[in-house]
């Protein structure tokens, strides 16, 4: 009888964590919008309108009639059918959704290498908001997070050859979806090619005393073919796109990096203003890589590939924040496994009574939480209007929608603004948006064209005659960030 109420109360409280799951999510996507979502939202709308993926830019005045090959036409057309059925709502709802089985995957990988039942799965959890938390600027009506849900099921596949086996053959189709999503696939197939590799080469390593402890599994000859087998598939696979070939040509214009050292969330994690979260989360993971090299184990829980992708995605996430969902998912059983004996054996102790008492009492501490987060999400708000003075310049636009006289003139328009201008006033062509920063412009790219604008010494009354400018909306403040005092007084920064 105690072992079922114990058993209950376990359930509880992992049926509640999984709703605060859900509700988190939610609330912080309601309080978020990616400035990228009206652009999203207006070239799906065309898709719908003209049936086809869009090959030719009309949208910008700058690369008007240029050839455009939108990788991700396949997942604007299905936003935009998700808005007409239910308008941001359902947004919400489904990136919520994709957000919850990405981290289910995660948290599933989690528990096939390091296994643990009962209250060990519970503790699993915390470490998984932990993560969460200091990944949420990055979640939210977002196309990427489609990619985190690929990433995710890739990793998951990868963590057990054994066990999804025949899963594999189902890559190309995988890989033939993802094609049309999103343009995260090439790294998918990188991932899987180095697989591959890795494959190939674990005979050899098994051999070498440095690696053996950590070679868990040694590929059999007919298992190398079949791996090498799948990937040329699942690389033929994306081929079946709307662009063929055109789809790589294109985003190999994102060798180009100028936009990661202008676009935020592209920066490295030490330019300011800094993500505490981000920073503490891996200070944590590399105090478990630490831990592993002190510790020097001979019987080690994870293999070399789990290892590589490990450090890979943290050396990532340092030069770029927005690799750091990525380091999150494939972290998690890592960051579990430092704290997990100390913290079983803890439990161990802890009485009968003791535990039952802690497990309903959390369980009514968690049903409170969800009934805040139910409570404190506005279900009716406009994903984009909300925003309207605090983020989009919706008084402008209204103005000068009530100007026929300024319809003609080209117009300059803030980067940030470009997506909620495609959405909001889709009569006019701008000078930028997100869709395509590192594209190709006068022997540099259309974001360092932009950039010349707000360069010091610049002759702006020569650039406007020269793009033939008529209008400017721009910021009339600059975008920065509080700086708190403390930071002023320990990193030495001016605001002069």
């Amino acid at each position: 009888m105690n072992n079922k109420i114990y058993r209950l109360s376990i359930a509880i409280l992992t049926f509640l964590s999984a709703l605060i799951l859900v509700f988190f999510l939610l609330n912080n996507s309601f309080s978020y919008t990616d400035v990228d979502l009206g652009w999203h939202l207006r070239i799906g709308q065309d898709i719908i309108s003209s049936g086809q993926a869009p090959t030719i830019n009309y949208y910008n005045y700058t690369l008007s009639s240029q050839s455009w090959v939108d990788h991700e036409w396949a997942f604007n057309w299905l936003m935009a059918v998700i808005f007409q059925v239910g308008n941001f709502l359902a947004l919400h709802l489904f990136f919520a959704i994709v957000l919850f089985g990405t981290i289910f995957l995660a948290w599933y990988r989690a528990q096939l290498l390091v296994p643990s039942r009962g209250y060990g799965r519970l503790l699993n959890f915390g470490f998984l908001f932990l993560g969460l938390y200091a990944a949420r600027p990055h979640l939210g009506i977002r196309v990427q997070e489609l990619g985190l849900l690929a990433l995710s099921g890739l990793f998951l596949l990868f963590s057990d050859f054994t066990r999804f086996r025949f899963l594999f053959w189902f890559l190309p189709l995988f890989f033939c979806l993802w094609a049309n999503f999103h343009g995260s696939f090439l790294l998918g197939l990188l991932l899987l090619a180095a697989y591959c590799v890795y494959a190939l080469i674990s005979p050899y390593l098994a051999r070498c005393s440095l690696f053996n402890p950590l070679i868990k599994r040694v590929f059999s000859h007919p298992e190398q073919k079949q791996l090498f087998l799948i990937f040329f598939l699942s690389a033929l696979a994306t081929l079946l796109n709307p662009y063929g070939l055109g789809l790589y040509s294109f985003l190999s214009g994102y060798a180009n990096v100028f936009y990661m050292t202008y676009i935020r969330e592209w920066q490295g994690q030490f330019i300011f203003p800094f993500r505490y979260e981000q920073l503490g989360y891996l200070a944590l993971s590399a105090s478990v890589i630490i831990f592993y090299v002190w510790q020097k184990r001979e019987k080690q829980i994870f293999s070399l590939w789990d290892w590589s992708v490990l450090i890979l995605f943290f050396i990532l996430s340092f030069k770029s924040r927005r690799h750091f969902p990525i380091f999150f998912l494939v972290s998690l059983p890592f960051v579990w496994v430092l704290f997990r004996d100390e913290l079983l054996v803890l439990w161990g102790k802890t009485g009968f009574k003791t535990k039952i008492i802690l497990n309903y009492s959390l369980s009514v501490i968690f049903l409170c939480l969800i009934i805040f987060f139910v409570g404190s999400i506005p279900w009716q708000r406009d994903g984009l209007s909300y925003f309207c003075g605090r983020k989009y310049p919706c008084a402008a636009i209204s103005f000068l929608q009530s100007r026929p006289d300024l319809a003609e003139g080209r117009l300059l328009n803030e980067y940030n603004w470009g997506g909620f201008l495609l959405w909001s006033y889709p009569q006019r062509q701008i000078f930028i948006d997100g869709r395509m920063p590192q594209t190709s412009y006068r022997d540099k790219t259309i974001l360092e064209e932009y950039l010349k604008f707000r360069q010091l010494g610049t002759d702006i009354d020569a650039l406007l005659r020269e793009h033939d400018i008529k209008l400017v909306l721009i910021s009339a403040r600059d975008d920065i960030s509080p700086i708190r005092f403390w930071e002023k007084f320990i990193f030495q920064i001016s605001v002069e």
